[in-house]
C-alpha cells in the first residue's frame, strides 16, 4: 500500500521527463494556500537558453534531451557542493530551486562557474548533431510569508537582465 501511495504521489508531483518536482508540487508544498513562502531561503530561477531555437532547428526530442541534461547537471553540481536544495520544473525550459542554507553570493559564484563548465561542453545527440547548451539565472532571498509570485517575477526579471547582458 505504501508503494502504491508513493507511486500516486509521484504521478502528481514529479515531472515525467526530468524526475524533478513539478509546478503542482510548488503550490502544494513550497508555498501555503495564500501563495506565500512557508519559510525563508533563496529562490533560484533557471531559464535554459535557446530552447525555442533548438526546437525549431532540431525538434522537440533534442530540446527534451537538453532540458533533461541540464536538470541532471544542476542536481549533480548542487549535490557535489553539498548544497541543500529542492528543484522543480516550473515550465518547459525553466526550473525553480529552493535553497535553505547558503548565501546569494556563494550560490551566484557557484552557478557562474557551473554555467562556464556547461557552456564549454559540447552535447551530441545519437543522430550525430552537436550543439552547446546554456542557462541564465536569477537569484533572490525570500522571507517566510513573502509572496512566491512576486519573488518569482523578480528572479525571472534578473535572469532576463542577465541574458541581455551576455
Amino acid at each position: 500500500m505504501k508503494k502504491e501511495m508513493q507511486a500516486l504521489k509521484d504521478l502528481i508531483y514529479i515531472d515525467p521527463l526530468t524526475k524533478t518536482f513539478n509546478r503542482k508540487w510548488i503550490y502544494n508544498h513550497a508555498v501555503d494556500e495564500q501563495g506565500d513562502f512557508q519559510d525563508k531561503g533563496i529562490l533560484l530561477f533557471i531559464d535554459i537558453a535557446d530552447c525555442d531555437y533548438l526546437a525549431e532547428k532540431y525538434g522537440n526530442l533534442i530540446v527534451d534531451n537538453v532540458i533533461l541534461y541540464i536538470a541532471k547537471f544542476l542536481m549533480q553540481k548542487f549535490g557535489k557542493e553539498k548544497i541543500q536544495f529542492e528543484i522543480a520544473r516550473y515550465s518547459n525550459a525553466q526550473f525553480v530551486l529552493f535553497i535553505k542554507k547558503d548565501t546569494i553570493d556563494n550560490i551566484s559564484s557557484f552557478l557562474t562557474n557551473a554555467r562556464v563548465e556547461l557552456s564549454n561542453t559540447t552535447l551530441k545527440s545519437k543522430s550525430g548533431l552537436m550543439f552547446k547548451a546554456n542557462f541564465n539565472f536569477g537569484i533572490v532571498k525570500y522571507s517566510q510569508h513573502e509572496a512566491f509570485q512576486m519573488m518569482l517575477e523578480k528572479a525571472s526579471s534578473l535572469a532576463t537582465q542577465e541574458k541581455e547582458a551576455i
